[in-house]
């Protein structure tokens, strides 16, 4: 095996290994073994997604043009997206929960708004 081909196999298996392991967060024990740089770099990526997704669905758009609206005019910052998920970690029962859920509840409520689901149109 050519030096080239190898190292572009090294570079592909450790790429997979890395998304797979900090792509899927699925509750508080894979939160907590991330890194606080990790941690930063899934809510910003997390939020970024759920914002910038346009769907058929309106309410669910107006509901996610509010949320953005609050964070900018709250300021918050990727630290206090962390802070959040963390917060929402402190009640047990809530430890199956995804960093996913944690975050966008917590937007919820951190912007006094009602879930999506609970919007009139």
């Amino acid at each position: 095996m050519t030096k080239p081909l190898l190292a572009i196999l090294l570079l592909f298996s450790f790429v997979a290994a890395s998304s797979h392991a900090s792509g899927f967060l699925q509750n508080k024990g894979d939160w907590a073994r991330r890194s606080l740089e990790e941690q930063l770099g899934y809510v910003i990526g997390h939020l970024d997604g759920y914002l910038n997704v346009v769907t058929n669905d309106e309410a669910s758009n107006r509901h996610k043009a509010k949320v953005r609206k609050c964070t900018r005019e709250e300021g918050i910052t990727n630290y206090d997206l962390v802070e959040i998920v963390e917060m929402h970690y402190e009640r047990l029962e809530h430890f199956r929960d995804s960093p996913s859920l944690a975050l966008i509840n917590g937007l919820i409520k951190v912007c006094g708004l009602s879930s999506p689901s609970e919007e009139s149109p």
